[in-house]
């Protein structure tokens, strides 16, 4: 039986739960890159640096390596080592070719003998065993450049050599620093052991990283 009179009790609607609306996948993506962004905002640099980077960075020294490729047939030698001096300052002590000979004394001459647009020509004769064999090539450096790396390709053109192969590669670490790495392949086209040939490469290498790292920090401290 139905109330009428003014004494009964009020009595009140149920209240129906608020409404959740599913959002977009618009919002949901942009909710997840805000919170990448806010993750990675004061970040420190080095946290996206590689490991060899860090790694090179504590020792502050130069490291030898090894590469391998199924194109040759012996391993190349190789170094890399952080530089205190910006990425420009380094390419411009690397590229300069014709003083290489007053770098290291296995090169005995060390000429620049042609450019063309883009390429570089040079001569280059290194003692190896001590002075006992000499090796002679002529070789053609290009330059391919992209964000934060400058890569110097060098290939032989003619020489006493089946394959001599010349990288340079330069990566930014900071405004300050650059990784730098030479990787050297050469297989003389007369007999010598392939362990011997290996261990010259990777000295040479590991003497020219060190050297020209040191000649870019100078220069780079003379500009300040």
């Amino acid at each position: 039986m139905a109330c009428v009179s003014s004494g009964c009790p009020e009595t009140s609607m149920p209240q129906s739960p608020p409404l959740h609306r599913p959002r977009s996948l618009a919002t949901r993506l942009a909710a997840i890159l805000v919170g990448i962004a806010l993750l990675t905002v004061g970040a420190p640099a080095h946290s996206k640096l590689s490991a060899v980077a860090k790694r090179l960075i504590r020792s502050g020294k130069t490291e030898q390596y090894t590469i391998h490729s199924i194109a040759h047939k012996i391993p190349g030698g190789a170094a890399r080592r952080i530089v205190h001096a910006p990425l420009d300052v380094v390419k411009k002590v690397v590229t300069k070719f014709g003083t290489y000979a007053a770098v290291d004394s296995r090169f005995r001459r060390s000429r620049i003998v042609g450019r063309t647009k883009g390429s570089t020509d040079v001569y280059l004769q290194i003692a190896i065993m001590s002075g006992v064999k000499k090796l002679w090539s002529l070789l053609r450096f290009r330059e391919y450049k992209s964000a934060g790396r400058v890569r110097i390709e060098g290939t032989q053109r003619r020489g006493n050599m089946d394959v001599f192969e010349v990288t340079w590669s330069l990566t930014k670490v900071d405004a300050k620093r650059t990784l730098l790495r030479l990787e050297l392949v050469m297989d003389p086209s007369f007999f010598l052991p392939a362990e011997m040939m290996h261990q010259e490469m990777l000295v040479a290498a590991e003497t020219m990283v060190t050297r020209l790292s040191r000649k870019a920090q100078e220069r780079a401290k003379r500009k300040r």
